[in-house]
């Protein structure tokens, strides 16, 4: 008995099994394929069809939690200069001894590490936040709210230099009043 396909001459039984087994095997390949390349995590890589591994680029969030410890590390008084210091993304050697004077003097004037509050953060690229801290006077009934920026440094967040110097600043105007 010979089968015929839409507006085809009649096929031979055989022949058109065997069709009906190659394209079986394609669409199980395909299925595989597909399955295999979308059901990779972040940590995981799918090749392409020439073998080659294509890069997976990961990016490093910052949160609020991470920058409000990063912040209340760097103003404490029990920190370290050099634990300060390399919480700033920069190379000035100086900035531990800065950042220490800082927040001792900032701790005598009651403005202590839970003074600062990390409100929300809003990324600038891959690279960059900066975060709305609120800083809450022991002068005055409301926080005033600074942003401070962040750096994403060899897959570790930091402070900027640019918001060490005016976190340091805050600290000197304070001292001329």
């Amino acid at each position: 008995m010979a089968l015929s396909g839409a507006g085809s001459a009649p096929l031979e039984k055989g022949k058109t099994f065997m069709n009906l087994r190659i394209a079986g095997a394609v669409s199980a390949l395909a299925a595989v394929t597909l399955f295999g390349a979308v059901g990779c995590t972040n940590s995981e890589q799918a090749s392409d069809a020439t073998g080659t591994v294509p890069s997976v680029v990961q990016t490093q969030t910052l949160d609020a939690a991470k920058a409000q410890e990063i912040l209340r590390t760097i103003v404490n008084p029990d920190t370290t200069p050099e634990a300060a210091a390399a919480l700033v993304n920069s190379a000035d050697a100086g900035w531990g001894a800065k950042l220490h004077g800082f927040a001792e003097s900032a701790s005598r004037g009651g403005y202590t590490p839970d003074k600062f509050t990390v409100k929300s953060i809003a990324a600038q690229g891959a690279d960059k936040a900066v975060a709305q801290v609120d800083v809450a006077s022991p002068h005055t009934p409301a926080p005033v709210t600074v942003p401070y920026t962040f750096d994403l440094v060899d897959g570790s967040w930091k402070l900027s230099a640019e918001s060490a110097e005016a976190l340091v600043g805050m600290g000197a105007s304070r001292s001329h009043h």
